[in-house]
C-alpha cells in the first residue's frame, strides 16, 4: 500500500504542484487513472497483512 501512496505523492510533485504545466497536468491525468487501476488488483485481503 505504501507504493501507491508515495507513487500518487510523486506524480503529485512533479506534474501538479506550484510549477504545473498544461503539459504535466495532462502527465498527472494520465498517469493517476493507471495507478488507480492497478491499486484493487494489489490490496491484500481484509486479515491479511
Amino acid at each position: 500500500m505504501d507504493h501507491y501512496h508515495r507513487e500518487l505523492g510523486r506524480i503529485v510533485w512533479e506534474y501538479i504542484g506550484m510549477g504545473r504545466t498544461e503539459a504535466g497536468l495532462t502527465q498527472a491525468l494520465s498517469e493517476i487513472p493507471a495507478l488507480r487501476d492497478e491499486f484493487p488488483l494489489q490490496r491484500p485481503s481484509p486479515g491479511q497483512r
